[in-house]
């Protein structure tokens, strides 16, 4: 059986409806959020069958397991007024059983039209749903394969270019030095585009830092206008100075590019989309947030296209909901973008401007440190003594080149010995670590390798801890176009390994070894 109802005036208004024979559990909350009753099914949803719920008399804006799964939000929404259908959440209950949920809610007014408190009907999908893991999922899935389609017309770009140069170079004739440079910046570009890809596929726990927000915003325009060709223009509006705020890279990434995507359907594919970054000084309003300081940053994301009709407005970050016809998306986007700009202790509002039409503004606490300057689009500053072939940086060095790809051996190959080094190159692991261990036994070592990490016929993985116990000097330098997983990132630290993602630029590699 249910819990015995309180003598609570809200029970008097549900009339015998929250009673035990319903085919759902029934939560009622009061008008302050505490949980004062639930029904037999609701306790058993929740891993609490005859036994004192943990969660009763408390409210549920201090529950963590509430706050995790992200439907802190949605109640306070309830509470306001509004009625949610269809909600679907994966949760850790308090007493450690994982549930994945359907939820209906809707506010509990008395015939005065107070309000008195909300109800929640929940479902159990299963053992197997963890539906809202799956839908997000999706939603992923939907940000990927919207910007792979404008990666890859850039990276067929680029390999024409770097095609057309080889020809060039074949045939005798000197590389332009602007043409080089456009190529430059384009294999950045493309790197950064694909990094940030391969981290929304394989996404990892989230890693809040202090960063310049500046670089994220960049990276979203950037990706934008790969994936929405020239019938959106993607206009760029940020500061000269760097924008400090702690976050994580990937969610405040997938949040711009999901407003973008809604601003490109909204316009049917063709307009022109906004993207303005600023420091705001409100103290008052910084203060009414709990945020320190006087400043705080604002990114407005907008377009031109038809606006939000008034009837949509206070439903358009309920997940699920949608706008567009269901074979268009999960209405994932905008529940993503409201959960990762809370999850930064910032606010998204819908705001209005002259001549647009839907304009989001997100607004974030600012840090009072310092970041550096990450933008990985920009020219890095290289070493001069890279390119003096009058003072080879790696003289009388000695490195193994570990790699199956043939053309890679052959590149490092001619980029190290034009360097100085004396190069041996190998195609996969075992036969590296013979070499390392004959080598340090005939007093021949070498300074340092290059080693891919996935290999056939031995992986580096493998490889890398033994080429350390044969000599722990080594300087070491692993690559591979994925990043690496948590236990390998653990066991390159153990084994004092750097890790370089490919693409790579040859400076890179080459200041490992002559600086690490």
């Amino acid at each position: 059986m249910g819990m015995d109802a309180p003598d609570h005036p809200l029970m008097n208004l549900l009339c015998g409806v929250a009673a035990d024979g319903l085919p759902c559990g029934l939560i009622v909350l009061d008008a302050d959020g505490v949980m004062i009753w639930q029904n037999a099914e609701a306790q058993s949803i929740l891993g609490e069958p005859g036994q004192d719920s943990l969660a009763m008399g408390r409210n549920v804006a201090e529950l963590p397991n509430v706050d995790d799964a992200g439907l802190l939000p949605i109640l306070k929404q309830v509470l306001d007024g509004r009625e949610l259908r269809n909600v679907v959440a994966d949760l850790t209950t308090l007493r450690g059983k994982r549930v994945s949920l359907s939820v209906n809610a809707g506010p509990i007014d008395d015939e005065a039209g107070v309000r008195q408190g909300v109800w929640l009907a929940i479902q159990d999908l299963g053992e197997d749903g963890a539906l809202a893991g799956r839908l997000l999922s999706a939603q992923r899935m939907e940000f990927i394969g919207v910007a792979t389609t404008g990666v890859i017309h850039d990276l067929n770009n680029l390999l024409t270019a770097l095609g057309g140069t080889l020809e060039l170079l074949r045939s005798g004739a000197e590389a332009d030095p602007i043409l080089l440079g456009a190529l430059d910046g384009m294999i950045r570009r493309s790197t950064d585009v694909t990094r940030q890809l391969l981290r929304a596929a394989r996404p990892e726990a989230e890693r809040f830092e202090p960063l310049d927000l500046n670089t994220p915003v960049r990276q979203a325009a950037d990706l934008l206008r790969h994936s929405f060709g020239k019938e959106i223009r993607v206009t760029l509006d940020v500061p000269g100075a760097a924008v400090a705020v702690v976050g994580d890279r990937t969610a405040l990434l997938q949040a711009m590019f999901n407003l973008g995507v809604n601003a490109r359907d909204a316009m049917g594919g063709r307009g022109q989309l906004f993207l303005e970054l600023a420091v705001v000084a409100d103290i008052e309003f910084n203060r009414s947030q709990d945020w320190v300081g006087r400043y705080h940053a604002r990114l407005r994301v907008s377009d031109d296209g038809p606006g939000i009709p008034p009837e949509v407005r206070d439903r358009l970050f309920e997940p699920f909901f949608s706008t567009k016809s269901p074979d268009r998306g999960t209405g994932m986007g905008l529940a993503v973008v409201h959960r990762a700009v809370t999850d930064h202790g910032g606010l998204i509002t819908i705001g209005d401007l002259p001549d647009r039409g839907a304009v989001f503004e997100i607004l974030l606490p600012m840090y009072p440190g310092p970041v550096d300057n990450d933008e990985p689009t920009k020219a890095l500053s290289v070493p001069s003594y890279i390119f003096d072939l009058n003072r080879p940086p790696l003289k009388d060095k000695r490195i193994l080149v570990t790699d199956d790809e043939a053309s890679l051996r052959l590149l490092l190959d001619t980029a190290l010995t034009g360097r100085g080094a004396t190069v041996e190159t190998v195609a996969n692991g075992r036969h590296a670590v013979e070499v390392i261990r004959e080598a340090m036994e005939a007093g021949r070592r070498f300074h340092g390798a290059v080693v891919d990490l996935r290999m056939p016929g031995g992986d580096g993985t493998e490889a890398i801890p033994l080429m350390r116990e044969a000599d722990p000097r080594l300087k070491i330098i692993a690559t591979s176009g994925l990043p690496p997983t948590e236990a390998e990132a653990e066991d390159l630290s153990k084994d004092k390994a750097k890790f370089v993602g490919k693409p790579f630029q040859l400076s890179e590699i080459i200041d490992l070894l002559v600086l690490s």
